[in-house]
């Protein structure tokens, strides 16, 4: 429905951060961190905290608000469009994450390499191919900002950040929260 099958390899980016794999997964399965971690970035696009989930076996889907929500009200549901409204994630258990951005997705692996560290490899699926100049610095701006500002620079980050203090002797137990099921969801299996 949303024609994954036509999109174009344009970019990707692997790097390693000193972080459990399961601690990555765990930043895209819940949304409350979104307005707020992300409020230079991507923060200022999405409604805060409003998703809705489900899942298939061990997979999992969510479709996260955006600001724009709220027009959905004057509009006949055949105008509706879940990536204009919403960001649709599809998590594909165990490592995979798809991200379906206005105009474009993001493919995320995280692959283990030891218990504190993970390979992730972002790759950027446009529509087609770029046409011209300007379609490529659109398609390469895009990739920079949520390649390096949002992903490595913020949830990455905050990522290793947790990884040090499990690390440094914090308690190994969590509490989650009704915000959380999905987190829940994903450690339960």
């Amino acid at each position: 429905a949303i024609g994954l099958g036509q999109h174009r390899f344009f970019r990707q980016h692997a790097v390693r951060r000193a972080t459990n794999w399961k601690l990555i997964v765990d930043a895209f399965m819940e949304v409350y961190h979104v307005k707020r971690l992300h409020s230079a970035t991507i923060g200022p696009f999405f409604s805060d905290s409003v998703a809705i989930s489900d899942h298939f076996g061990p997979h999992q889907r969510m479709l996260v608000a955006r600001d724009q929500l709220g027009q959905l009200r004057d509009q006949p549901p055949a105008q509706w469009h879940p990536q204009r409204h919403g960001t649709l994630v599809h998590f594909i258990f165990p490592n995979t994450i798809l991200i379906y951005h206005p105009d474009y997705i993001s493919h995320l692996g995280m692959f283990p390499t030891a218990p504190d560290e993970t390979l992730f490899v972002h790759t950027m699926l446009t529509p087609e191919a770029p046409a011209d100049e300007r379609a490529k610095t659109h398609w390469d701006r895009s990739f920079d900002l949520i390649d390096r500002q949002v992903f490595h620079d913020e949830d990455l980050t905050v990522c290793e950040q947790i990884q040090r203090g499990l690390v440094g002797g914090i308690g190994q137990d969590f509490l989650l929260g009704r915000f959380e099921s999905n987190v829940r969801r994903f450690h339960e299996t």
